[in-house]
């Protein structure tokens, strides 16, 4: 899983389940610190850059 699918999942859990990001990590036995990141790279960006980045024609860990 690419770290744009890892973000939209978390995104995802988010809000469909309404977690906050301790309920998260836990669930998924990552550290708060992965969640949030993810949470907030996906939370940056616009809506022009998930299409591109799932391209590959810009670089996830560029835009981070």
């Amino acid at each position: 899983m690419s770290i744009l699918e890892q973000a939209a999942f978390i995104d995802e859990l988010k809000n469909a389940r309404q977690w906050d990001v301790a309920d998260i990590a836990a669930q998924i036995s990552r550290s708060k610190a992965w969640v949030s990141v993810r949470l907030g790279l996906i939370a940056r960006m616009s809506e022009a850059v998930p299409p591109a980045a799932l391209r590959r024609s810009l670089s996830v860990y560029s835009f981070m």
